[in-house]
Protein backbone atom coordinates (compact mmCIF):
# COMPACT_ATOMS: atom_id res chain seq x y z
CA UNK A 1 0.00 0.00 0.00
CA UNK A 2 2.92 2.32 0.72
CA UNK A 3 4.12 1.77 -2.86
CA UNK A 4 0.81 2.96 -4.26
CA UNK A 5 0.91 6.14 -2.15
CA UNK A 6 4.54 6.75 -3.13
CA UNK A 7 3.79 6.21 -6.82
CA UNK A 8 0.73 8.44 -6.81
CA UNK A 9 2.46 11.24 -4.89
CA UNK A 10 5.41 11.00 -7.29
CA UNK A 11 2.97 11.24 -10.21
CA UNK A 12 1.41 14.39 -8.73
CA UNK A 13 4.87 15.87 -8.13
CA UNK A 14 6.08 15.10 -11.67
CA UNK A 15 2.91 16.59 -13.18
CA UNK A 16 3.39 19.68 -11.02
CA UNK A 17 7.00 19.93 -12.25
CA UNK A 18 5.90 19.58 -15.88
CA UNK A 19 3.16 22.20 -15.76
CA UNK A 20 4.78 24.70 -13.40
CA UNK A 21 7.46 27.25 -14.29
CA UNK A 22 10.07 24.51 -13.74
CA UNK A 23 8.71 22.62 -16.73
CA UNK A 24 10.01 25.34 -19.03
CA UNK A 25 13.67 25.03 -17.92
CA UNK A 26 15.98 24.18 -20.82
CA UNK A 27 18.82 21.93 -19.68
CA UNK A 28 21.14 22.57 -22.62
CA UNK A 29 22.33 25.48 -24.70
CA UNK A 30 21.74 23.81 -28.07
CA UNK A 31 18.75 22.52 -29.97
CA UNK A 32 17.66 19.03 -28.95
CA UNK A 33 19.11 16.18 -30.97
CA UNK A 34 15.77 14.34 -30.86
CA UNK A 35 12.19 15.54 -31.02
CA UNK A 36 10.01 15.26 -27.92
CA UNK A 37 8.13 12.36 -29.51
CA UNK A 38 11.38 10.50 -30.31
CA UNK A 39 12.74 11.10 -26.81
CA UNK A 40 9.51 9.92 -25.16
CA UNK A 41 9.43 6.88 -27.45
CA UNK A 42 12.98 5.91 -26.50
CA UNK A 43 12.25 6.26 -22.78
CA UNK A 44 9.06 4.24 -23.18
CA UNK A 45 10.86 1.43 -25.02
CA UNK A 46 13.69 1.28 -22.49
CA UNK A 47 11.32 1.19 -19.53
CA UNK A 48 9.06 -1.43 -21.02
CA UNK A 49 11.96 -3.60 -22.21
CA UNK A 50 13.70 -3.69 -18.83
CA UNK A 51 10.52 -4.48 -16.98
CA UNK A 52 9.21 -7.07 -19.39
CA UNK A 53 12.48 -8.99 -19.40
CA UNK A 54 12.01 -9.89 -15.77
CA UNK A 55 8.57 -9.10 -14.40
CA UNK A 56 6.52 -9.50 -17.55
CA UNK A 57 6.41 -13.25 -17.27
CA UNK A 58 6.29 -13.82 -13.51
CA UNK A 59 4.56 -10.87 -11.84
CA UNK A 60 1.14 -12.51 -11.88
CA UNK A 61 2.62 -15.61 -10.20
CA UNK A 62 4.37 -13.53 -7.57
CA UNK A 63 1.06 -11.99 -6.49
CA UNK A 64 -0.75 -15.31 -6.80
CA UNK A 65 1.64 -17.07 -4.41
CA UNK A 66 2.20 -14.10 -2.06
CA UNK A 67 -0.68 -11.65 -2.49
CA UNK A 68 -0.67 -8.29 -0.73
CA UNK A 69 -2.95 -7.10 2.08
CA UNK A 70 -3.27 -10.48 3.76
CA UNK A 71 -5.09 -12.32 0.98
CA UNK A 72 -4.86 -16.10 1.05
CA UNK A 73 -2.23 -17.44 -1.40
CA UNK A 74 -3.80 -19.42 -4.26
CA UNK A 75 -7.30 -18.04 -3.64
CA UNK A 76 -9.66 -16.26 -6.02
CA UNK A 77 -8.71 -13.01 -4.30
CA UNK A 78 -5.04 -13.79 -5.02
CA UNK A 79 -5.90 -14.29 -8.70
CA UNK A 80 -7.62 -10.89 -8.72
CA UNK A 81 -4.57 -9.28 -7.12
CA UNK A 82 -2.24 -11.07 -9.53
CA UNK A 83 -4.12 -9.87 -12.57
CA UNK A 84 -4.62 -6.25 -11.46
CA UNK A 85 -1.84 -5.21 -9.10
CA UNK A 86 0.71 -4.93 -11.90
CA UNK A 87 -1.18 -1.93 -13.28
CA UNK A 88 0.49 0.13 -10.58
CA UNK A 89 3.88 -0.90 -11.98
CA UNK A 90 3.12 -0.53 -15.68
CA UNK A 91 0.57 2.31 -15.61
CA UNK A 92 1.06 6.05 -15.42
CA UNK A 93 2.01 5.96 -11.73
CA UNK A 94 4.87 3.57 -12.51
CA UNK A 95 6.09 5.84 -15.28
CA UNK A 96 6.18 8.77 -12.87
CA UNK A 97 8.74 6.77 -10.89
CA UNK A 98 10.84 6.42 -14.07
CA UNK A 99 10.61 10.11 -14.93
CA UNK A 100 11.83 11.54 -11.63
CA UNK A 101 15.34 9.97 -11.63
CA UNK A 102 15.61 10.63 -15.37
CA UNK A 103 15.13 14.34 -14.80
CA UNK A 104 17.70 14.36 -12.00
CA UNK A 105 20.24 12.34 -14.00
CA UNK A 106 19.90 14.41 -17.14
CA UNK A 107 20.09 17.68 -15.22
CA UNK A 108 23.33 16.50 -13.61
CA UNK A 109 24.68 15.42 -17.01
CA UNK A 110 23.95 18.78 -18.63
CA UNK A 111 25.03 21.00 -15.72
CA UNK A 112 28.06 19.10 -14.40
CA UNK A 113 29.69 16.31 -16.39
CA UNK A 114 28.71 16.97 -20.04
CA UNK A 115 29.61 13.43 -21.06
CA UNK A 116 28.54 9.91 -20.31
CA UNK A 117 31.35 7.40 -20.61
CA UNK A 118 32.55 4.37 -18.71
CA UNK A 119 35.57 6.42 -17.63
CA UNK A 120 33.24 9.02 -16.08
CA UNK A 121 31.66 6.27 -14.00
CA UNK A 122 35.17 5.34 -12.80
CA UNK A 123 35.95 8.92 -11.70
CA UNK A 124 35.29 8.13 -8.04
CA UNK A 125 37.87 5.35 -8.20
CA UNK A 126 40.62 6.85 -10.39
CA UNK A 127 39.97 10.59 -9.93
CA UNK A 128 41.20 13.06 -12.56
CA UNK A 129 42.87 10.23 -14.46
CA UNK A 130 39.42 9.40 -15.84
CA UNK A 131 39.77 12.50 -18.04
CA UNK A 132 43.31 11.66 -19.21
CA UNK A 133 45.04 8.78 -20.96
CA UNK A 134 43.63 6.18 -18.60
CA UNK A 135 40.11 7.47 -19.31
CA UNK A 136 40.73 7.18 -23.07
CA UNK A 137 41.96 3.60 -22.63
CA UNK A 138 38.94 2.70 -20.51
CA UNK A 139 36.53 4.18 -23.06
CA UNK A 140 38.14 3.00 -26.28
CA UNK A 141 39.80 -0.32 -25.56
CA UNK A 142 37.38 -3.10 -26.53
CA UNK A 143 38.64 -5.61 -23.94
CA UNK A 144 38.40 -3.06 -21.13
CA UNK A 145 34.84 -2.22 -22.18
CA UNK A 146 33.96 -5.90 -22.30
CA UNK A 147 35.37 -6.62 -18.84
CA UNK A 148 33.79 -3.55 -17.22
CA UNK A 149 30.46 -4.53 -18.79
CA UNK A 150 30.77 -8.12 -17.58
CA UNK A 151 31.72 -7.03 -14.04
CA UNK A 152 28.70 -4.69 -13.90
CA UNK A 153 26.39 -7.36 -15.33
CA UNK A 154 27.64 -9.96 -12.85
CA UNK A 155 27.13 -7.59 -9.93
CA UNK A 156 23.62 -6.73 -11.11
CA UNK A 157 22.67 -10.41 -11.30
CA UNK A 158 24.26 -11.13 -7.91
CA UNK A 159 22.39 -8.26 -6.25
CA UNK A 160 19.09 -9.24 -7.82
CA UNK A 161 19.53 -12.81 -6.59
CA UNK A 162 20.64 -11.62 -3.17
CA UNK A 163 17.49 -9.57 -2.65
CA UNK A 164 15.06 -11.78 -4.59
CA UNK A 165 12.24 -13.70 -2.99
CA UNK A 166 11.34 -17.17 -4.11
CA UNK A 167 8.59 -16.65 -6.63
CA UNK A 168 7.88 -20.08 -8.06
CA UNK A 169 9.35 -23.31 -6.79
CA UNK A 170 8.64 -26.90 -7.69
CA UNK A 171 7.13 -27.44 -4.26
CA UNK A 172 4.78 -24.46 -4.53
CA UNK A 173 3.23 -25.74 -7.76
CA UNK A 174 2.69 -29.22 -6.32
CA UNK A 175 5.52 -31.03 -8.11
CA UNK A 176 6.52 -32.73 -4.87
CA UNK A 177 5.54 -32.59 -1.20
Amino acid sequence: MAYIWLAMSTLVFVLWLAFSRYGKINFGNTNPQFSTFSWASMLFCIGIATGILYWGSIEWAYYYFSPPLGAEPGSVEAIEWGSTYGIFHWGISGWALYVLPTIAGYAYYVRKIHRIHISTACKGLIGKQSEGVLGIVICNHPKVNKYVFLICLTNIFNLSMLFAKEVISLKSIGFYE
